[in-house]
C-alpha cells in the first residue's frame, strides 16, 4: 500500500475517533437537541465520512492508475506480451496497438478537417462575388476579400458596420423585404444601386439567406452580391432602341391620321375658294373643316392624356348624357355602313369622372371599332349597372368589389388573334399596317380609365366581333335632378383696346381677325419684350392682355403678366396655351372659360370668354 493510501487511512481513523469521543461528552446535550436517536446520528455522521474518504481515495487511485497507462504505452516494448505497472494494472499488446491506431485516426481526421476548412475558405475568399455575415441589426460580422476591395476598406474596420440596405439613407423597400423573411421563406433576392466614393454607380444582385437555429429563431444572414452593372447598361440601351423604334412608329401613325386631316381641310379650302361653288356645297365644305378640326383637336388630346400631360378635372356625370351628346360626331367617323344601336339604362347612377376623358374613351373605342368593320356592321354603345362581390372581383386581376356603372362597346367586326388579345392595351401596339395607326387608341382608354380607379375587360373571337366593358365606380346621389339649361347668348363685341401676344403669326392673325369683327381695337406683339415695348406706348389704353403661355425670347406669358401688372394692378388678363391649364399654370389660379383658353378653341368661345373677362370687376388670380 503507498504512502499515500496510508495516510489518508490512518487520518479517517483518528477522525473517527474524536466524533466517537465528542458524542460521549455531549451526549446529554445531543439527547435534548435531538431525541434518542443522537445515537443513530452518530453513526450515520461516521458512515457519510468513511464514504467521502473512500470515494477521494478510489478517484486518486483511479487517476494513477490511467497517468502509469499513458507511461506504460509509452514506454512499451514490443516484444513484451504484456507490461505492468506500479499499480499492478497489465496492460496486452493489442490494447496498446488499437489506443495508438485511435489516436493516429483522430490526427489524421484533424488534418483532414483543416484541410476542407482551408478549400472552403479559398472558395469564399477567392470569389469575386461579394459574400458577407450579418446580425438581425445589420452589424457584419464576415465579409470576404471581394467586398473589402469594393469598398476600400479593412475586414477589421468593417466588423460591426451596416450592411448596405440597413444603412439609414438607403431603400427602406429592401430592409422591409429582408426583415420579413422566415424559416418558412428564407431566401430575398433583389438590385441595389450604389455610388462609389469615385462617383461610379454600381448595380448588385443580392440572393440574401436568413438563417435561423433549431428553435426557430433567427440569428445571422449570409448575403452573396453579383456585379450586374453591364447587364444593367446593357437593358438601358435595349429600352432606349425601343423607345426609338416605339417613337418611329408613333410618328409614322400620327402623320398618317394628321395628313388624312389636313387633307380634308386643304381640299374643302380649296372648294370653298371657288367662285362658282354653290351655296349649299359650300356650307357643307365648311362643315367638313370644322368636323376635320375637331378630329385633329381630339388626336392632340389623346397624345398629352398619353403623356400625363392632361390634367384631370373630375365632377359627378351622366354617362348617357355624355353619349348622346357625341351621337353626332360618332356618326360622322362612322362609315356609312355602319349601324350605330344606343341602349343606355334610365337614371343611370353617376360617376365622379373627367368629361373630356370619357369623351376620349368613347371616341378611341368606336374608331377602334370602325377599323375592325371595313365591310360595315353594327355598333352597339351600352350603359348598365354591376354589384360585383367578393367571388365577382377573382374574374380580372384588377376587378374588386362594389357597385359600377358598366360602358360596353361591342362591334362586330373581325375580331382579335388570341395571341394578340394581351398586348392590345400596350403603348403603340397596333396591328394594322405601317402608318395607318398610332398605336395609343386603345393604350389610351386603359390609362383613363385606370386614373378614374376603375378597369376595363376585353372579349374577342376571330371573325365574331369584339366586345369592351368598361368598369367606373358609380357614386351615390340623393334627390337627384336634372340641371336646368344653360342660356348660351350670342357672344357681344366691345371697343376696349387689347394686347394680344402670340409667337405663330397664323394664330395670332386669325385672333386678330375674330376680335376686330367684333369691334376691339388690337395691339400685336409676337413676344414678351415687343409686347413690353408696345405697353410703354399704350399703357393707359389697354384693358386686357391675351397672352399665349409659352413664348421665345427669355419670357413667358405668366413673367410679361407679372411685369404689366406691377405697373396697372386692374389690368385684366386672358392667357392661352396648346397644354392644359394643370400643366402649364401650376403656379397659377387657371379656369377654363374664365382666365385660360387651351386650344384649339373656336371663335364664339373666344368672343364670350373675353368678353366675360373684361366685363368682372375684379381680377381673378393672374
Amino acid at each position: 500500500m503507498s504512502f499515500h493510501l496510508k495516510s489518508i487511512l490512518i487520518f479517517s481513523l483518528i477522525f473517527t475517533i474524536l466524533i466517537s469521543v465528542a458524542f460521549l461528552l455531549l451526549e446529554g446535550t445531543l439527547v435534548k437537541a435531538l431525541g434518542t436517536q443522537s445515537h443513530i446520528i452518530l453513526l450515520a455522521l461516521i458512515g457519510c465520512t468513511l464514504l467521502v474518504l473512500s470515494g477521494y481515495v478510489w478517484d486518486r487511485s483511479t487517476i494513477a492508475n490511467l497517468t502509469t497507462l499513458k507511461q506504460q504505452i509509452e514506454v512499451s516494448q514490443p516484444e513484451a506480451p504484456h507490461s505492468s505497472n506500479s499499480s499492478g494494472l497489465e496492460i496486452p499488446r493489442d490494447g496498446q496497438n488499437e489506443i495508438l491506431g485511435i489516436a493516429r485516426q483522430i490526427e489524421q481526421m484533424a488534418q483532414s478537417l483543416q484541410k476542407v476548412d482551408a478549400r472552403y475558405r479559398a472558395i469564399v475568399e477567392d470569389q469575386t462575388d461579394l459574400v458577407c455575415r450579418y446580425l438581425p441589426d445589420g452589424k457584419l460580422t464576415f465579409v470576404n476579400n471581394a467586398y473589402c476591395d469594393f469598398v476600400s476598406d479593412t475586414r477589421e474596420n468593417l466588423a460591426g458596420q451596416l450592411f448596405f440596405p440597413f444603412s439609414p439613407d438607403q431603400n427602406s423597400n429592401i430592409h422591409k423585404l429582408i426583415k420579413e423573411l422566415s424559416s418558412k421563406n428564407p431566401i430575398a433576392t433583389f438590385e441595389y444601386e450604389m455610388a462609389l466614393a469615385d462617383g461610379t454607380v454600381k448595380w448588385h444582385q443580392w440572393t440574401n439567406r436568413a438563417i435561423f437555429d433549431n428553435y426557430g429563431r433567427l440569428f445571422e444572414h449570409q448575403a452573396v452580391g453579383r456585379d450586374i452593372t453591364d447587364r444593367k447598361q446593357l437593358e438601358e440601351q435595349v429600352r432606349q432602341s425601343q423607345k426609338l423604334d416605339s417613337i418611329g412608329q408613333l410618328a409614322a401613325g400620327i402623320a398618317h391620321d394628321f395628313n388624312n386631316i389636313l387633307t380634308v381641310i386643304q381640299g374643302h379650302a380649296n372648294l370653298l375658294l371657288s367662285p362658282d361653288r354653290p351655296r349649299e356645297s359650300s356650307k357643307r365644305s365648311a362643315e367638313q373643316i370644322c368636323l376635320a378640326t375637331e378630329h385633329a383637336s381630339n388626336l392632340s388630346r389623346q397624345l398629352l392624356v398619353f403623356s400625363s400631360k392632361q390634367v384631370m378635372h373630375t365632377k359627378p356625370l351622366d354617362l348617357n348624357e355624355i353619349i348622346q351628346n357625341l351621337t353626332k360626331m360618332l356618326a360622322r367617323i362612322l362609315n356609312e355602313d355602319i349601324h350605330l344601336e344606343l341602349e343606355c339604362m334610365p337614371r343611370l347612377p353617376q360617376v365622379k369622372a373627367d368629361s373630356g376623358m370619357m369623351e376620349q374613351i368613347i371616341f378611341n373605342l368606336t374608331v377602334n371599332a370602325r377599323d375592325a368593320m371595313p365591310e360595315g356592321g353594327t355598333l352597339t354603345v351600352k350603359t348598365s349597372t354591376e354589384i360585383i362581390g367578393r367571388a365577382g372581383s377573382k374574374r380580372h386581376p384588377e376587378a374588386y368589389s362594389g357597385r359600377f356603372v358598366k360602358l360596353t362597346v361591342r362591334d362586330t367586326g373581325c375580331g382579335i388573334k388570341p395571341e394578340n388579345l394581351s398586348q392590345i392595351f400596350e403603348p403603340f401596339f397596333t396591328t394594322k399596317g405601317v402608318g395607318k395607326g398610332s398605336g395609343l387608341g386603345l393604350s389610351t382608354v386603359y390609362g383613363i380609365v385606370k386614373q378614374h380607379n376603375g378597369w376595363t375587360e376585353v372579349a374577342s373571337q376571330v371573325g365574331h366581333g369584339t366586345v369592351f366593358d368598361i368598369f367606373l365606380p358609380f357614386i351615390e346621389s340623393k334627390n337627384r335632378e336634372p340641371e336646368p339649361p344653360v342660356a348660351t347668348p350670342e357672344a357681344a363685341g366691345g371697343v376696349e383696346t387689347i394686347l394680344l401676344t402670340e409667337d405663330e403669326p397664323v394664330l395670332r392673325e386669325l385672333v386678330k381677325d375674330i376680335l376686330e369683327d367684333l369691334g376691339y381695337r388690337i395691339i400685336e406683339a409676337e413676344s414678351g419684350p415687343a409686347a413690353l415695348e408696345q405697353w410703354k406706348q399704350h399703357k393707359n389704353d389697354i384693358e386686357l392682355l391675351v397672352t399665349d403661355m409659352v413664348m421665345p425670347d427669355g419670357m413667358n406669358g405668366k413673367e410679361l403678366a407679372e411685369k404689366l401688372l406691377g405697373e396697372r394692378p386692374d389690368l385684366k388678363v386672358l392667357y392661352m396655351s396648346g397644354y392644359s391649364a394643370g400643366v402649364v399654370g401650376k403656379e397659377l389660379c387657371l379656369r377654363e372659360g374664365i382666365n385660360f383658353m387651351q386650344k384649339p378653341f373656336d371663335p364664339a368661345n373666344l368672343a364670350k370668354t373675353i368678353r366675360k373677362r373684361l366685363d368682372e370687376e375684379v381680377t381673378v388670380l393672374i
